[in-house]
């Protein structure tokens, strides 16, 4: 905590590329992080050495995302978020997933059957992000 955040640019941080995360939403370019290559890196790094101002809202909003996004309830929320929105959109998925435990009719079954109904009672993830919004807007 408290560094600048550079993501090297190329294929992968594209807006449909593989290393687009749940954090992407809060992230914005040249307020939460750097987007660095080869062909802008030295010249980032001498702009926000020159810069405190932009130097120190880098960090307080990278502090933000990390506080937000990647905190482990943060994680977790995401995770809730991510299985509920499966379970709205597929909803014999759980019946397909789970036929093993159900079958059974063993203490594990009634422990998974718990721990789903809990896991799944909470939709927060959501809220962080106009959390975020509110908090760090320009």
């Amino acid at each position: 905590m408290g560094a600048i955040v550079g993501i090297w640019h190329g294929p992968m941080t594209e807006p449909h590329g593989a290393a687009r995360q749940w954090l992407t939403a809060g992230l914005e370019e040249n307020a939460t992080h750097l987007l660095v290559d080869v062909d802008n890196a030295e010249r980032l790094v001498a702009a926000v050495k020159a810069d405190k101002k932009w130097r120190t809202a880098l960090v307080q909003n990278a502090r933000g995302v990390a506080e937000l996004f990647v905190c482990p309830r943060c994680l977790r929320q995401h995770y809730v978020s991510v299985i509920v929105a499966l379970r709205e959109r597929f909803y014999e998925l759980d019946r397909t997933m789970n036929s093993h435990l159900r079958d059974a009719g063993t203490p594990a079954q009634r422990a998974a059957e718990a721990a789903l109904q809990a896991f799944t009672k909470e939709r927060e993830a959501e809220n962080a992000y106009r959390h975020f919004q509110n908090k760090y807007k320009k």
